[in-house]
């Protein structure tokens, strides 16, 4: 655009400020980057801009009209080892094999890689899964083995049955009378339906007591175990209320009375014998607790009073010094020599003795 033109144009502007009654102060323009060539708009008679037909509208470059894409620098970088998980609502999403997730171990956080923690997971589902497998055979184990014993038991209750008719038989073969009353019986037994069905009733009645009796066993068997379980727990509980009770000793003196029927699977009986345990620890402990309290305020004593009379034989030391006067000496005079002791003395020591007596008169 010439610049005759560019003029032409901010004095029109300028002049429509005034006549709005606009402040004559030019607005504040901010540089733009790059400055697009836009195509000289026509001008009607009176010197202003005609309306732009959209028709002629010329275009701006695709530079200026759509914003820049992002290049492939600025995007994140793709995933390259990830493991493929699901959102909430089913559909794929790639979690990165390095990413660590927080776990809280007592009062730390520590930060695992959830490769780890997957790991972790399928083999606690791998154990789950093969514990109650393992659980469902050992009772289904248990199961054919109680069934086992039952049939067991009812075919030693039909021999022991058929051994004492075998008993009875043999019996009466040895008295006449007693033989005549056996076939007779027999006679009886078969032709007599009622006394065939009570007969029979008896044999199968000997044989579901048999069976019964193991089911009743395992069932015992079963409760005991679950009662020694529930009984393990309440002790391991109640220990952390009484912690200078022994809990094995609570647990064979709460076997003794479930055995005595002194005690039910209850844990107010497992209390109970803490208690009792505790108040005989307290009253044992009681006269030797009083006798080291004695003791230890004996030692205290003494040891204060032995630090007391060190303490006045320093004080008393300290004064017989600052009684005595300090002696001072004068230049080089002669340490005084202490006087010669009386006593008996050898020919090899006249003379000396002899010249010292002359030197301190």
């Amino acid at each position: 655009m010439p610049d005759e033109t560019i003029e032409s144009v901010a004095k029109d502007i300028k002049a429509s400020w005034i006549a709005d009654g606009t402040p004559a102060v030019e607005p504040v323009t901010t540089e733009t980057p790059a400055v697009v060539a836009v195509p000289e708009q026509p001008r009607g008679p009176d010197g202003k801009f005609l309306a732009a037909d959209a028709s002629s509208a010329t275009p701006l470059p695709a530079a200026a009209a759509a914003p820049a894409t992002p290049t492939p620098a600025s995007t994140p970088a793709a995933i390259q080892e990830f493991i493929e998980a699901q959102l909430a609502d089913g559909s794929p999403f790639k979690v990165p094999k390095g990413l660590r997730l927080p776990l809280k171990r007592g009062d730390t956080i520590v930060y695992d890689p959830v490769e780890e923690i997957q790991s972790r997971g399928m083999m606690e589902r791998d154990y789950r899964i093969k514990t109650d497998e393992a659980s469902r055979f050992r009772r289904e184990t248990e199961q054919m083995q109680t069934q086992l014993r039952a049939e067991t038991a009812k075919v030693e209750a039909r021999d022991k049955w058929l051994a004492e008719r075998e008993a009875e038989m043999i019996e009466a073969q040895k008295d006449p009378a007693k033989w005549e009353s056996y076939q007779q019986m027999q006679a009886l037994y078969q032709t007599n339906p009622h006394f065939r069905k009570t007969l029979d009733d008896a044999l199968a009645k000997r044989e579901t007591d048999a069976e019964i009796a193991v089911y009743r066993e395992q069932e015992h068997a079963a409760a005991v175990t679950q009662g020694a379980e529930l009984a393990y727990s309440w002790i391991t509980e109640a220990s952390r209320e009484f912690p200078g009770v022994d809990p094995e000793r609570v647990r064979v003196l709460y076997s003794q009375a479930l055995k005595a029927g002194m005690a039910a699977i209850d844990p107010a009986d497992v209390r109970a014998i803490y208690q009792q345990e505790a108040g005989y620890l307290t009253k044992s402990r009681g006269p030797l607790e009083q006798e080291l309290a004695t003791l230890k305020a004996q030692v205290e004593a003494l040891t204060a009073a032995k630090a007391a009379e060190k303490q006045n034989a320093t004080t008393q030391h300290a004064v017989q010094r600052a009684k005595t006067p300090p002696v001072a000496t004068v230049g080089n005079a002669p340490t005084p020599v202490p006087p010669l002791t009386p006593g008996r003395f050898g020919q090899n020591e006249l003379v000396e003795r002899n010249a010292e007596w002359a030197r301190q008169r």
